[in-house]
């Protein structure tokens, strides 16, 4: 199925859905619309968070989706400078049309996003070692950001600036070389140990030595924190409560009905693992579209 579909997704915490949509969302709808490819627009306008969805014409051959979504992506680009310095970069995600062959939601009443995030992972572990899974998805998780909040008198005393910090902490990630250590006979690179992936790493990262003679490290300047994205990415709204959907897709050319068995039963087998406040709801069942339309269809041929 050729990619004639696909959603921009653009962030601006702390605008009103007011502010999104006239800030935002007229300026970039307004730029897809000089392209003649595009078929059609809709977009939904919230408090920080705009998304809008694109649809090519059918006119458009296979050959020239690919060129035709590059074009979009340029006129992301050149838009960029006309939105609000707070709005995030324009996302575009590109999308064939793939019907969900299984979705499961996570819900509990009482138990934390963050663990009912690792019930959705595990799942999706457990779904994707299934022979005939194409892919899976998941969609609502929290997104967590280690957020680095800095004293600015105690930055000052340091000699520290906002740039010169900035290099600091960017200088220590492991994909970036720290240096060259070279002799008579080689040159080796050297690269810092350990990525900046938690908190206790980044709030380690060596800034200098300080006038007592002690090495100076961020915690001593900066409060180094995990914290959730908000607003958030993606959301899942299931029975009005916020969950995780677990969507999978089956390869083509298997019979649904024998897949769909199978993935039920690593279903139930989960369910019964988990505590009896976390719920796994099978809410997306193509099976069972398919069982109706195929009753539907001798239905007829028996009249």
């Amino acid at each position: 199925m050729t990619d004639r579909f696909a959603t921009v997704e653009i962030f601006m915490p702390g605008a009103s859905a007011v502010r999104m949509e006239a800030l935002v969302t007229e300026k970039v709808e307004n730029a897809l619309r000089e392209i003649p490819e595009v078929k059609e627009l809709s977009s939904t306008s919230s408090e920080g968070f705009t998304i809008i969805q694109a649809r090519l014409h059918d006119s458009v051959g296979k050959d020239q989706v690919d060129l035709v979504w590059s074009e979009i992506r340029n006129k992301l680009v050149d838009v960029e400078p006309e939105l609000p310095s707070q709005a995030m970069k324009p996302r575009l995600d590109v999308r064939g049309l793939a019907a969900v062959t299984l979705g499961v939601a996570v819900t509990s009443s009482s138990t934390p996003l963050s663990v009912l995030e690792r019930v959705a992972r595990e799942l999706r572990s457990r779904i994707a070692t299934l022979p005939g899974t194409k892919n899976t998805e998941i969609y609502g998780e929290p997104i967590q950001e280690i957020v680095v909040e800095v004293d600015p008198n105690a930055m000052a005393r340091a000699g520290l600036s906002i740039p010169l910090l900035s290099n600091l902490v960017g200088t220590s990630d492991t994909k970036i070389s720290a240096g060259e250590l070279n002799n008579s006979s080689s040159s080796l690179i050297v690269e810092v140990k350990g990525e900046l992936d938690s908190v206790e790493r980044i709030n380690s990262i060596p800034l200098g030595v300080s006038g007592n003679g002690q090495i100076l490290q961020l915690s001593d300047i900066a409060t180094v924190a995990k914290r959730y994205i908000d607003p958030t990415e993606t959301m899942a709204l299931i029975h009005n409560q916020r969950g995780i959907l677990v969507t999978t897709t089956m390869e083509t050319g298997r019979r649904v009905d024998q897949w769909s068995d199978s993935a039920k039963q690593i279903v139930d087998q989960y369910r019964d693992e988990l505590p009896e406040q976390i719920d796994l709801e099978i809410i997306i069942d193509q099976n069972f579209y398919a069982e109706e339309r195929l009753s539907a269809l001798l239905g007829n041929l028996l009249l």
